[in-house]
C-alpha cells in the first residue's frame, strides 16, 4: 500500500541475493536509509547502491567478500524513496570498469572514481531539433448571469409526486410535476442540502450550512414557502440523523 509518510531514513527499500540453486534469498544491502539500484562491478567483487543518508542521496559500494560499506559520492538528487517511484527510486548508472562509475546527477553525467572517491562531470554536447506550438486558449466566462447546471443532487419526490426537490449549485430547487419550471425553494445565502419530503407530500425538511451559523434542520410549507427553523444550537447535520428525524418532525 502506497503511503506518503514513509520515512526513507528508515528501511523502505533493501536489496537481496537469489540463490538460482536452493532459492533462497538473502539480504546483503539494507538498514537505515534503504538500499537500491544495485549494479555488480565487472569482476563480480563490488556491488555499487543507493541510499538515503539524513537529507543526502549517496552512492555506495558494497565489498561482496568482506560485506564492507563505503560511500564514495554524496552530491546525488535526491532518490523517490517516498514518491510512488514509477520511473525507479533513482535513474539507472553502471560501471566503467572496475574502479570508475557512470551516474547521473543534478543534470550531468559524472563519473565516480570508488578508490579515491573523486567525481568529474563528463562534458557532452547534443544537437536537437524542437517544435514548439502555442498552447489552445477558449474564452471563458468566469461569472455568466445565466448558466445551464450539469449535475444535481439529492433529489427526491413528494409521497403524491406533485413535485420535485433537488440541489444544484449549492441550492435548492421545486420542480412542480411533471413539466414545471424549476425555481429556487428559497432566497437564502446558505447553502441548502438533503430535502426530505413528509407524507402529506406539502411539508419539507431540508438543511443548510454556512460558516457563521454552521448547520441546521429547516421545515417549509410549499404552499406559502414559509421556513420555521428547528434547530437552535449552532452543529454539524449528519445525513443519516436528518433522515430518521424527517417523518416524525413532519408529520
Amino acid at each position: 500500500m502506497f503511503l506518503y509518510n514513509k520515512d526513507p531514513n528508515k528501511q523502505i527499500y533493501a536489496i537481496k541475493r537469489y540463490d538460482r540453486q536452493t532459492g533462497g534469498t538473502k539480504e546483503i544491502c539494507g538498514g537505515p536509509g534503504g538500499a537500491f539500484r544495485p549494479q555488480v562491478s565487472r569482476d563480480g567483487k563490488h556491488l555499487a547502491y543507493v541510499k538515503r543518508v539524513r537529507e543526502a542521496t549517496v552512492l555506495y559500494i558494497h565489498n561482496l567478500e568482506t560485506g564492507e560499506d563505503m560511500p564514495v559520492y554524496d552530491k546525488l538528487s535526491k532518490d523517490q524513496q517516498e514518491a510512488w517511484a514509477i520511473f525507479g527510486v533513482y535513474t539507472n548508472f553502471n560501471w566503467l570498469d572496475n574502479k570508475h562509475i557512470i551516474i547521473w546527477a543534478n543534470g550531468k553525467i559524472v563519473k565516480v572514481d570508488i578508490e579515491k572517491t573523486t567525481a568529474l562531470d563528463i562534458p557532452f554536447n547534443a544537437t536537437a531539433k524542437h517544435r514548439i506550438t502555442d498552447a489552445l486558449y477558449f474564452q471563458q466566462e468566469v461569472a455568466p448571469e445565466k448558466f445551464t447546471s450539469k449535475v444535481i443532487r439529492n433529489a427526491t419526490v413528494s409521497a403524491d409526486e406533485k413535485y420535485l426537490v433537488f440541489n444544484a449549485v449549492g441550492y435548492l430547487w421545486v420542480k412542480e410535476l411533471p413539466n414545471g419550471n424549476s425555481a429556487r425553494l428559497t432566497n437564502s445565502s446558505s447553502f441548502e442540502f438533503e430535502p426530505s419530503f413528509a407524507l402529506s407530500g406539502t411539508e419539507l425538511l431540508y438543511t443548510t450550512w454556512n460558516d457563521e451559523d454552521m448547520g441546521a434542520v429547516w421545515k417549509m410549507n410549499l404552499k406559502d414557502k414559509k421556513a420555521i427553523k428547528l434547530t437552535a444550537e449552532k452543529e454539524f447535520t449528519a445525513h443519516r440523523v436528518f433522515l430518521l428525524m424527517a417523518k416524525k418532525l413532519c408529520m
